[in-house]
């Protein structure tokens, strides 16, 4: 266990080493939430603060999704250079790269939470009971993040590149998630079929569940989320399987 949470405390000392990232994140975000807020509420003819208090925690806390990122990114190396130095290391290669973006992504959420409570103070938002229960929201993406990344990051034995993949992940999850519109401006023809997908649980749920508090959209999202995850593990974990066997067959 201890060789696990050392890996950890290196991407926290990452993350500690580019402070300048931290400003220029928040500084995006920032921007991002003023321009979504004024865009929607003109045309949609909504409530501004509504629309401000939904970016506000879709962007901070609900569009964290650097870990599978940058789990996908370490498969890519691997593939692209042959070599992980973690492929000496004492534990699984899987993990290695898990734990390794871990500690990365729990500074990053904390500053994201804790900017995103600091604006919503300022916007006069009540914060009830269910806040409590942020930390299973947390968990619930985190698990649906890394599997995704795991997915993803499989295809890289095949592709060998995956900066397209991620870019269009991203973009879907954003659009038809609720990240960048939420699902309450699509017709209700249009938002049965988005939750089809897997993107609305993650996204649009769950900020709706930190928004408004009712419990039904933190259930039906949560499950929801475990349900894709599990998928996205298994058809990864075959991807790994086969891509694997033929990475080491062509010499890595």
């Amino acid at each position: 266990m201890d060789k696990y949470l050392s890996i950890i405390r290196v991407g926290v000392k990452e993350f500690r080493a580019y402070p300048n990232r931290i400003l220029f994140s928040i500084f995006n975000r920032l921007l991002l939430i003023l321009i979504l807020t004024s865009v929607w509420s003109h045309f949609v003819k909504g409530d501004f603060l509504l629309f401000l208090r939904y970016f506000v925690l879709s962007q901070f806390i609900v569009n964290v999704y650097t870990l599978s990122t940058d789990i996908r990114r370490g498969y890519v190396n691997l593939v692209i250079r042959g070599w992980n130095p973690f492929l000496l290391k004492p534990i699984r290669f899987s993990l290695g790269i898990f734990m390794e973006n871990l500690g990365y992504e729990m500074i990053d959420t904390l500053i994201a939470v804790v900017t995103a409570v600091l604006l919503l103070y300022l916007t006069g938002f009540t914060f009830g009971i269910h806040i409590l229960l942020l930390p299973i929201v947390l968990l619930l993406m985190w698990f649906y993040d890394m599997m995704s990344g795991y997915l993803i990051g499989g295809l890289s034995y095949y592709t060998y590149r995956l900066w397209g993949f991620n870019r269009v992940w991203n973009m879907l999850s954003n659009l038809l998630g609720g990240g960048l519109v939420p699902l309450w401006v699509f017709p209700e023809a249009s938002r049965i079929l988005l939750e089809k997908l897997p993107f609305p649980f993650r996204y649009y749920y769950m900020t709706q569940f930190l928004l408004t508090g009712e419990m039904s959209y933190l259930i039906i999202g949560g499950c929801w989320m475990l349900v894709w995850g599990i998928v996205f593990g298994l058809i990864g974990y075959l991807l790994h399987t086969f891509g694997w066997k033929r990475f080491e067959s062509q010499g890595g």
